[in-house]
């Protein structure tokens, strides 16, 4: 009880001390941040387990782009007890001069297998719960496209050529969970009894099988799922995650192992501000030990008072890191409609059992040493150089218990540690080259530079504490920004590339004629038009695709689908090749393949690869001999996979058409004739492109945004450690340039070059981890090519030195003047 209440009454008396606080300060934000991190995360995940509890309408779902066959549908029947076929397609629906594109899903008369759906009559009435699905002819719409058609109850909808009743609005559906989890699809639903006979050939149709079965049944159909079926994907609400589930985590640990960064800013500002806080423990220590007391209790004393000002700042930290989930969640409701915080102890405890670990392993270092503690040391010399090595060494092993925390990619791992080494590297050798060389160089020199570089040559591993914590901030906050302006840039550039204000993502044969027909009509004109068919990568080099793959990826995301293959025998004017060589034309190999350069660095390919496609249901391998990519300037519709001419001979696809077409004002409202006859025509105005990217980067910029504060939070606590850790050294070096005769403006000018030079090495050191951050994580991570913009950085990085010089001298002035009789009395 001694030892709790001397260590109660020494917690309260230090937080009167700058230095605590400054400590305290740190613990907060990193704890804040990372259960911030933790219950967004935990949030999601969670909602997308209920998702798939809730909306996968079934025991387990059956998912391909291809319907089974008699004999394996038969199967399925027999072995469930239960089963019901979907089709979803994207269609465009009309009324009157109003047209929207709609997800269309296609349900026969066992649909829903479980669950109930929710209809009403009018979008705001309420709405009731029934049992099956729309009886053929009759259409059900969801409330915001029954709105944006300005529909009423038993008007009629235009699909092709026949006319469908709506009679329902359609609010709820238990089979959600693989049709996307935001609202902004619109809905609709009609009896596959009311199709038969119109030729409705949609792109990327899927077809979804519905199996209410035991668990013993369904481990049977799970083993002649991947026995049987190739192809697909078979989810079940046992064993399943969420297809979105591994996308969010990995998120999660991209931002986790970003965290890193932070944490060694925080280590830094926790090292330099718990100096003088540690030279007070001890003379408190050896004060306690003279009068009677045992090493081992006084060690209580000290861990006591450390884990009352860790359970403070854990107090304050889950506070404000529960609003800010709160914060980041509402953002999130676009991706997850309805989606809310809670309180998930179970990540909560796993991850404050981390901050502990971590904050703990920070100070374990000034805990042996003040356990070594006595009288007669504290009136001896120490090695101060052999501390902060060792101090530097032990932080660097804390922080690989967050990397691998945080690590599930090896190779984003790699290259996130590479570019902080590369950083820290560069700030070393900086360091220690300017300031070596400097000294020597000016050594016969007058004026205060030279004095400047003896100085700091004198307190050289001190010096690169405080350059490495505020390099390490200028290389994150640097990062961010210019991801952020990249990013951007890349949308705003998406958006300008589409030559034309209309894409035409699909149009069939007899669709491009009379496309062509009604921009005469019209007075349109078409710009670009490139023929494709729909192809399934299935294996490279033999194997399956998902186990070729080095890992998850946004590739990959849009290789689990159908993709388009083009032809070309010519190198098209918009692609330049990357490595290999295009094939001659009419060249008589058509089992030639080239890859966008993107996307075969992502899933790890390279020449002479063999590419397993299936076309029109029959497999044909290529052999991967070039990459290319797209170079804007001549037209925006380019192709992931292209082929020689000839292998249309032998591949005899279905053959589509994409590409651009600008329409004149007054050519909109006729758009609905056109989708009249032909409403798998897949037309996207360039104007909902361009809605889509300023909704993802408006999302961005505020997440990105989020975390630059956090990191500008934590770059000022490190400089005012930085400062306050070497606060009385400052104060001696001011009285001594005074007592030699030289006024305080000299000891500002002095300070000045100190703090220049200090900045300007910050700056060159997050130049350096940029870049490489750039080169190494742009690509694989953002499939962006690292551009860097010489202008900006060099704008950017006088900014930090402005900024950094300027706050380093707010405290010279705040705190560090000094005087010849204060030096004395000291």
């Amino acid at each position: 009880m001694i030892s709790f209440e001397l260590a109660w009454n020494s917690f309260w008396r230090e937080n009167s001390n700058s230095d605590s606080r400054l400590i305290l300060t740190t613990q907060f934000l990193l704890i804040f941040f990372l259960l911030t991190l933790t219950l967004t995360s935990a949030s999601v995940q969670h909602y997308l387990h209920d998702n798939l509890q809730n909306l996968l309408g079934s025991d387990m779902v059956i998912s391909r782009y291809q319907p089974l066959s008699k004999t394996d549908k038969h199967w399925l029947e027999h072995q469930a007890r239960k089963v019901s076929e979907t089709q979803l397609f994207d269609i465009t629906l009309t009324h009157g001069q109003r047209w929207e594109r709609v997800q269309l899903k296609v349900v026969d008369n066992r649909y829903p297998v479980q669950g109930q759906l929710e209809i009403g009559l009018t979008p705001t009435a309420q709405h009731h719960s029934v049992e099956h699905g729309p009886k053929a002819g009759e259409l059900w719409v969801g409330p915001r496209l029954f709105t944006k058609l300005g529909l009423e109850l038993g008007q009629s909808v235009t699909v092709g050529k026949r006319e469908f009743t709506v009679n329902r609005v359609l609010f709820h559906e238990p089979d959600r969970i693989l049709e996307g989890h935001s609202a902004v699809a619109l809905r609709a639903m009609v009896n596959r009894e009311s199709l038969q006979g119109m030729p409705l050939n949609a792109g990327k149709k899927r077809y979804r099988y519905l199996v209410d079965a035991h668990p013993s049944q369904q481990q049977q159909i799970s083993s002649w799922f991947l026995d049987k079926i190739p192809h697909g994907q078979i989810i079940t609400k046992a064993n399943s995650r969420h297809p979105l589930s591994n996308l969010w985590k990995r998120v999660e640990n991209f931002i986790g192992l970003s965290s890193i960064i932070l944490f060694f800013m925080a280590a830094i500002a926790i090292d330099l501000a718990g100096r003088r806080q540690l030279s007070r423990q001890q003379r408190k220590l050896a004060l306690y030990m003279s009068m009677g007391m045992e090493m081992k209790q006084g060690a209580s004393i000290a861990i006591g008072q450390w884990f009352l000002g860790f359970l403070l700042s854990l107090a304050a930290g889950i506070v404000f890191a529960y609003a800010a989930s709160y914060s980041s969640l509402l953002l999130l409701q676009t991706q997850f409609p309805d989606i809310r915080p809670d309180w998930y102890w179970v990540e909560l405890t796993r991850v404050i059992l981390l901050v502990f670990i971590l904050l703990f392993g920070f100070q374990l270092p000034g805990l042996i040493k003040l356990k070594k503690t006595s009288i007669v040391s504290l009136l001896q010399a120490h090695n101060e150089s052999a501390d902060v090595l060792a101090r530097t060494s032990w932080n660097f092993a804390c922080l690989a218990v967050l990397t691998v925390f945080y690590s599930d990619n090896g190779t984003l791992t790699a290259m996130t540690l590479g570019a902080m080494l590369c950083a820290l590297i560069i700030m070393m050798l900086t360091t220690w080259l300017l300031l070596i060389c400097g000294e020597k160089l000016t050594r016969y020199w007058s004026g205060l530079l030279p004095f400047t570089f003896f100085i700091m040559r004198k307190r050289l591993l001190s010096k690169s504490t405080q350059v490495i914590g505020f390099g390490f901030c200028c290389t994150l906050l640097l990062f961010t920004l210019m991801l952020m302006k990249d990013i951007g840039v890349t949308l705003e550039a998406n958006r300008r590339v589409n030559d034309g204000n209309l894409v035409i993502a699909r149009a069939e044969p007899d669709q491009l004629s009379a496309i062509h027909h009604w921009s005469k009509e019209s007075g349109s004109r078409i710009r670009q038009i490139r023929p494709y068919t729909s192809a399934q990568l299935l294996k490279v080099n033999g194997y399956p695709l998902l186990k070729f793959s080095p890992g998850p990826s946004e590739s990959m995301l849009n290789l689990r689908k159908p993709i388009r293959l083009s032809w070309s025998d010519q190198l098209p004017d918009n692609n330049r090749v990357v490595s290999g060589r295009w094939w001659p034309p009419e060249s008589e190999n058509w089992k030639q393949i080239s890859v966008e350069s993107e996307v075969a660095s992502d899933l790890g390919l390279k020449l002479g690869d063999k590419l397993s496609f299936m076309v029109g249901g029959k497999i044909f391998d290529f052999s991967m001999i070039a990459t290319h990519a797209f170079k804007p300037g001549k037209g925006s519709v380019t192709f992931w996979f292209q082929v020689p001419q000839v292998a249309v001979d032998h591949l005899q696809p279905e053959v589509a058409f994409m590409g651009s077409m600008e329409l004149p004002e007054d050519a909109w409202g006729k758009l609905s004739s056109l989708w009249r006859h032909h409403p798998t025509l897949i037309l996207v105005p360039l104007k909902a492109l361009t809605d889509r990217f300023d909704q993802t980067l408006a999302l961005f910029t505020k997440l990105v945004l989020g975390f630059n504060v956090m990191i500008v939070a934590l770059a000022l606590v490190v400089v005012a450690a930085s400062v306050k850790g070497f606060e009385e050294e400052e104060r001696k070096k001011n009285g001594l340039i005074l007592s030699m005769g030289l006024d305080k403006f000299d000891c500002l000018k002095l300070n000045i070059y100190e703090w220049i030079i200090t900045a300007s090495i910050a700056a060159a050191g997050a130049i350096g981890g940029n870049w490489a951050a750039g080169v190494l994580i742009y690509q694989s991570q953002f499939s962006l090519v690292y551009r860097p913009d010489p202008m900006w950085i060099a704008s950017v990085t006088l900014a930090t030195i402005v900024v950094v010089s300027g706050v380093g001298l707010f405290y010279y002035y705040a705190r560090l003047q000094s005087s010849i009789s204060d030096l004395l009395a000291e």
